[in-house]
């Protein structure tokens, strides 16, 4: 009974944090429509604060709370390459209503195809095909040029959700790369448990507790790509030893 009882619970409490996003996305819509469209690129910039809060009202609403093991180890205002681990559906919210400075997120093609929001992640963000080579390369170069002009970054290195019962799947190498090239330094925002807030196979909200750490400044030096794989698996390797340690 009492598993039953839950289930209804964390059914409707899945429509209510839905019903909350979607309704924030449609108050904010025309803000970010006629600022995207036109705006200059200082009204551009300014409409960035605008996900984040739409992030935090979310996960305060659905009663995800973040808890971090340790304060953050960065300037708020610098710039970095952030990365984190990708085993939730709820992952892009925490990010995004975690990291307080100014980001560019990396987003899959396939969100563009939702209404409202598609419209607006083609607007403010880079998206990229992911099994297309030339978009690849296109989303790379868009990157670097953001990086030119002071934003920071956020990549998911697995690519996509992992969905296996390793703690992490195989990484990718773009951030590790333009953090390299461009001597802009990765943090980590590791998520332990959001697969608990929210499963990478099912969109059900469960309210609580989300274990969440702070990795880093690690900074390139003056490392060359020829020692991106080593790079990366420094990184890598801190990542899983927190999480095999909290499994």
């Amino acid at each position: 009974m009492g598993s039953f009882l839950y289930k209804i619970f964390i059914f409707f409490w899945t429509i209510w944090t839905m019903s909350l996003f979607l309704l924030i996305l449609l108050v904010l819509f025309p803000v970010l429509f006629f600022g995207v469209t036109f705006g200059g690129p200082k009204t551009i910039h300014a409409l960035h604060s605008l996900p984040r809060i739409c992030s935090k009202t979310i996960l305060f609403l659905g009663g995800v709370r973040l808890k971090f093991r340790n304060p953050m180890p960065f300037d708020p205002a610098g710039q970095y390459i952030f990365i984190s681990n990708h085993n939730s559906n709820l992952d892009p919210v925490i990010t995004g209503g975690a990291i307080p400075n100014l980001y560019k997120f990396i987003a899959k093609a396939e969100i563009l195809k939702m209404p409202i929001f598609g419209y607006i992640v083609r607007k403010l963000y880079v998206s990229v095909v992911r099994t297309d080579a030339n978009d690849r390369s296109r989303s790379m170069e868009v990157m670097r040029e953001f990086i030119d002009l002071g934003s920071c970054l956020i990549m998911y290195p697995e690519a996509t959700r992992n969905r296996t019962d390793e703690p992490l799947g195989p990484f990718k190498s773009g951030a590790f790369n333009l953090s390299i090239e461009k001597k802009v330094p990765i943090v980590v925002l590791l998520a332990v448990d959001s697969w608990k807030r929210m499963s990478p196979t099912d969109w059900w909200v469960k309210p609580g507790v989300m274990d969440c750490v702070w990795l880093g400044p690690y900074e390139p030096g003056d490392r060359t790509h020829e020692e991106m794989e080593e790079y990366k698996a420094m990184i890598k390797g801190d990542m899983l030893r927190i999480l095999e340690g909290s499994s």
